[in-house]
C-alpha cells in the first residue's frame, strides 16, 4: 500500500495521508526534543500522537492489543479488538 498522486483521491486514503502528513509535518520543523525522541525509538514501545486543546501535540503511551475473530455457537462473528491510551505523556512516560 502506497499513497501517490495517483490514488490520493481515493477516500480509503484521505485518514492515513492525513496522519502522515501530520507526523512529517511536525518532524520537518523539528517540534519535540531529543529527549522524546529518544524514547520514541525504545523499540515496542507504542504511542499516539494527540493535538492537546491548548494546539500543542503531545505523544501519549498507547497499547494495542491483537485483533481476534471468532464464531460463537450460532455461528455468528464476534471481533475483539481493544486500544487504550494511558494519560502518560511521552515527556513523562519514564
Amino acid at each position: 500500500m502506497g499513497i501517490n498522486p495517483g490514488n490520493i483521491a481515493n477516500p480509503a486514503y484521505q485518514r492515513p495521508a492525513d496522519i502522515m502528513r501530520q507526523y512529517e509535518s511536525l518532524r520537518h520543523s523539528n517540534y519535540f526534543d531529543e529527549r522524546v525522541k529518544e524514547k520514541l525509538r525504545v523499540p515496542w514501545d507504542e504511542f499516539t500522537l494527540v493535538k492537546e486543546p491548548d494546539g500543542e501535540s503531545r505523544f501519549y503511551r498507547a497499547h494495542y492489543d491483537k485483533h481476534k475473530m471468532e464464531t460463537n455457537q450460532h455461528g455468528a462473528y464476534i471481533w475483539g479488538c481493544y486500544k487504550s491510551i494511558s494519560n502518560t505523556t511521552v515527556e513523562s512516560a519514564y
